[in-house]
């Protein structure tokens, strides 16, 4: 459910501290029934709500506005050559300097990813954009996320159908009222 999911990406984002349980990151345990070191996990959550500013452009959203950014005075052709080289290695192209109000869906999406791996990343949840993207955006995602898989990125994909889950994911956990309920293994993700 809607409460269960929007919990559980605070949780793993946030480290807030949790009943029951233990989170693992990066192989090492950030959250537990007894213990929290409360400080914010590599974490971005992309799904149907923009976490970009929409008076801003793209480079501005993906470089300036992040933690370590320490120049006072930005260049934005030199922004858009850095940008232009992350996505020539994505194999995707979004205006550099476009208004994030002026985005597509699929290319708002991107345009976080890009900010995902900027800000050094290393879980990118993707909360339910099968229903936000159409088909062929949600596909050319899905390779994209696939490039990312191979660069040690992670990605945890939450969606609702299992047609579109099966078709891209490895292995998939059903989930009711926050409870894992059976996992799926890859031989076992048939209708």
């Amino acid at each position: 459910n809607d409460v269960g999911i929007a919990k559980l990406t605070e949780l793993i984002c946030e480290n807030q501290p949790i009943k029951f349980g233990r989170i693992y990151f990066a192989e090492k345990l950030v959250n537990s029934y007894s213990y929290s070191d409360r400080t914010a996990n590599r974490v971005y959550v992309i799904g149907q709500a923009s976490r970009l500013i929409p008076d801003l452009t793209v480079t501005d959203n993906v470089f300036v506005l992040r933690k370590g950014f320490g120049k006072f005075i930005v260049e934005p052709d030199v922004l858009a050559r850095q940008l232009d080289i992350l996505m020539k290695e994505l194999g995707i192209y979004i205006d550099p300097y476009k208004y994030c109000s002026e985005l597509s869906e699929y290319e708002r999406c991107l345009a976080e990813m890009l900010k995902a791996i900027v800000q050094g990343v290393k879980l990118m949840i993707m909360e339910d954009i099968g229903n936000i993207l159409s088909a062929s955006d949600l596909e050319k995602m899905k390779k994209i996320m696939t490039q990312l898989i191979r660069k040690d990125y992670s990605v945890l994909y939450i969606g609702r159908h299992h047609e579109e889950l099966f078709t891209f994911c490895t292995r998939v956990i059903f989930m009711k009222d926050g409870q894992a309920v059976k996992l799926f293994e890859n031989s076992e993700l048939t209708d």
